[in-house]
């Protein structure tokens, strides 16, 4: 399928002040998650192995994750956690590097989903129990990767930009004993890159993670975006913002189209 750049208005067309306002919105509201995503990019590179930020939030290495075994603290500010009965994880994926497996558990009959975004924020896969996704290994690709399916994946999701996030949830009763049921499948959850597959579910003991220094602090939610020099970057990000279509061919080779 080709996709067509838009060249903008003809040449000489007035541009009203109400339009020119509207845009511009526009582009500000747009742009605010890409320079969110990006900024936390920029953070997570710097960690050194899955942990908690504080010892409250999961953090790690870029194209990896690093779960909870509890329901998230109410102190916790660098991300908004709506969902208060689940136990969280979170990752942030670079897909320029290479593709990012995703181990998914047998839950069983118990609720779970797991969010992937791109770096505008928007869903591309369908990863959870209301989608029916079968226990096993997934696959998380950038826009321009191109490559052949490991015959032990199952799917294969592809995201319109490299940078973006992926964040576990996984339901939890607030009973001591759903507590300890629930660590057997926490430590199937994992992602990590291509070039670590080995066709065999790994697993973590997420108890045992290192603890990091806290990530902003203070009561007010961790500020990601500067709003000084925001307007600057709207340009730059729309600039070099694209998307890509594809199609999957039965030869389980991905290619841009």
């Amino acid at each position: 399928m080709e996709t067509k750049s838009v060249s903008g208005p003809v040449t000489g067309t007035r541009l009203t002040e109400e339009y020119v306002r509207m845009l511009g919105r526009l582009a500000y509201f747009m742009t605010w998650p890409m320079v969110n995503m990006h900024n936390r990019h920029t953070i997570f590179q710097k960690v050194p192995e899955p942990g908690l930020a504080g010892g409250i939030v999961p953090v790690a290495p870029l194209n990896q994750l690093s779960m909870l075994t509890d329901y998230i603290d109410p102190m916790e500010r660098v991300v908004a956690c709506p969902n208060q009965d689940v136990v969280y994880g979170l990752g942030i994926t670079s897909l320029d590097r290479e593709p990012v497996i995703v181990q998914v558990p047998d839950f069983g009959d118990r609720f779970w989903v797991y969010q992937a975004c791109d770096q505008r924020t928007d869903g591309f896969t369908r990863l959870g129990k209301m989608y029916g996704t079968e226990p096993g290994f997934y696959m998380l690709v950038g826009p321009e990767w191109r490559g052949d399916l490991p015959k032990s994946v199952k799917n294969v999701f592809r995201s319109p930009t490299n940078i973006g996030a992926i964040i576990p949830r996984v339901f939890m009763n607030d009973t001591a004993d759903d507590r300890k049921k629930i660590q057997p499948l926490i430590s199937q959850i994992m992602a990590y890159p291509l070039s670590q597959f080995t066709g065999e579910m790994k697993t973590k003991d997420w108890s045992k993670t290192p603890e990091f220094p806290s990530i902003g602090g203070g009561e007010e939610e961790v500020q990601w975006v500067m709003p000084e020099p925001f307007p600057k970057c709207c340009l730059r990000f729309w600039t070099r913002s694209h998307r890509f279509q594809v199609r999957r061919h039965s030869t389980n080779k991905f290619v841009q189209s």
